[in-house]
């Protein structure tokens, strides 16, 4: 579970923590980058075997396929791959999901895993110019938070922004 960041004095808002495997050294390693959505843009997370996602011919690559879930029909997105990193294990047996909930339409998230919930205040939130972050990740980028005890080399905590990734058209 990640710890709330004792950052900030004011209102604190809830987030959701999410954990993606950002491949390094030629794919021969991996780190985890820690990423958040607003707790009022996901309807829930999941947890659910790949053959339940049907995949779409001619799609972008992001775009994973559709979810048929409580009589929804969902797309899903490989967030990772969305965000200029390293797809996800497409031989994975197991899809874990968080559904978002913007603009009207409902997207599924594919992430590497929930990680768990974190609270900070909305002015501890930094523009993601300030930390050189690669130019696919931008348009979807609300701000980045440092996280606590953060050494100089730790990543910065990566606000996801739910409009902007609802918005995505494939």
């Amino acid at each position: 579970m990640v710890s709330p960041p004792d950052i900030g004095q004011g209102h604190r808002e809830t987030y959701i923590c999410l954990a993606l495997q950002d491949a390094t050294n030629g794919g021969r390693s991996s780190e985890t980058r820690l990423i958040a959505l607003d707790t009022e843009t996901v309807q829930e997370v999941l947890v659910i075997p790949s053959h339940r996602l049907t995949v779409m011919p001619n799609m972008a690559s992001p775009v994973m396929g559709l979810l048929n879930h409580r009589s929804r029909v969902i797309w899903v997105v490989d967030l990772p791959q969305l965000l200029g990193l390293a797809p996800l294990n497409p031989r994975s047996p197991e899809r874990h999901l968080a559904i978002l909930q913007a603009g009207g339409i409902s997207l599924g998230l594919a992430i590497a895993e929930v990680k768990g919930i974190i609270r900070f205040s909305p002015e501890d939130i930094a523009s993601p110019l300030e930390h050189h972050l690669p130019a696919e990740m931008t348009p979807y980028l609300q701000g980045c938070v440092r996280q606590e005890a953060a050494t100089p080399t730790q990543r910065p905590l990566l606000i996801l922004d739910a409009e902007a990734i609802a918005a995505y058209s494939a």
